[in-house]
């Protein structure tokens, strides 16, 4: 997700949607962890979490190691926006704040830095 952004980012002509790619690009770092989920995806749980399920249920986990895809993957998706957003504001004038939109990638990815 980063290194998309990061390589994105020169394409984008807008100013509120590099200060958004840039956002995305300093995200912090998360460390990586371990989680272990139920096949229907529903229930998640850490490694400490799943020690203390029963074998018969614990053997039907899925293990999953985490990453800052994964942490931020919420805001994955909203990276292929950024040149409909680009085009958005270059032909509009749209701008967030001037719309009176959250400009802050809170919402999404737990972060405060803002577009």
């Amino acid at each position: 997700m980063k290194a998309g952004a990061k390589a994105y980012a020169p394409q984008v002509e807008t100013p509120w949607v590099k200060r958004w790619m840039s956002a995305v690009v300093a995200l912090p770092h998360q460390p990586k962890q371990v989680l272990y989920r139920t096949e229907d995806k529903k229930t998640a749980y850490t490694e400490a979490q799943a020690a203390k399920l029963p074998e018969p249920e614990r053997a039907k986990l899925q293990k999953r190691e985490t990453d800052d895809d994964y942490y931020y993957g919420r805001i994955t998706l909203p990276l292929g926006y950024a040149r409909a957003f680009d085009v958005l504001a270059k032909e509009t004038g749209f701008d967030p704040k001037a719309s009176g939109c959250s400009t802050s990638a809170t919402a999404t990815s737990g972060s405060s830095r803002s577009w």
